[in-house]
């Protein structure tokens, strides 16, 4: 599931980088429209930042953002990272 990656992606980091533990309070899977849904998320809750994961598709995936994380960006008070996931993941 979706949930059980998420978590070993974290438990991933951590014990690559144990100065810098990455902590995870909550996990959560959302069905939806992602934009309104990841902000409606955000204004509910006390987050220091949203972390995203971007899909490179196209010509010009190295030179802008997709639409959602686009979106995302534009809207959210808070800090967005945008990480570029590896290809087999995609």
């Amino acid at each position: 599931t979706l949930k059980s990656k998420l978590a070993k992606f974290c438990q991933d980091v951590q014990a690559e980088l144990p100065a810098c533990p990455f902590i995870t309070d909550k996990i959560k899977v959302r069905i939806g429209r992602p934009v309104e849904e990841i902000m409606q998320e955000v204004e509910k809750n006390d987050y220091d930042m949203v972390v995203m994961g971007a899909h490179g598709h196209g010509i010009l995936a190295d030179a802008v953002l997709g639409s959602v994380s686009r979106r995302v960006v534009r809207r959210c008070k808070k800090p967005v990272l945008v990480v570029r996931l590896p290809e087999a993941q995609n």
